[in-house]
């Protein structure tokens, strides 16, 4: 042993337990969210995201700072979730709106 491992070493799993959950937290369903709502063009981000997360598992030491250049690729399709929950629960305009505005003037 040598190199980084003596800074101590996590198993090959830690990302997927540890490392992700607590970068993304409350983003993290609609990262899920956003990747199932994602078209086949959409998804492309997801080869990077995926390869980068594995090559930095088969290392023994692991730190969260290695997975921050994922966060802005995971925010882009959690910000597709959260779009998709939002036309999701806004489809039909409301019928108060319009008269609540003319009532005011």
């Amino acid at each position: 042993k040598g190199g980084a491992s003596i800074y101590g070493t996590h198993p090959s799993y830690w990302y997927f337990t540890e490392g992700i959950p607590t970068l993304l937290m409350t983003a993290l369903p609609l990262v899920f969210q956003g990747i199932a709502a994602s078209n086949r063009a959409q998804q492309i981000l997801l080869l990077p995201m995926i390869s980068s997360v594995l090559v930095h598992s088969a290392l023994p030491h692991k730190e969260f700072r290695f997975l921050l250049p994922l966060v802005p690729l995971a925010l882009c399709y959690a910000g597709k979730g959260l779009d998709t929950l939002r036309a999701g629960t806004h489809a039909a305009p409301s019928s108060s709106s319009p008269s609540s505005s003319s009532s005011s003037s």
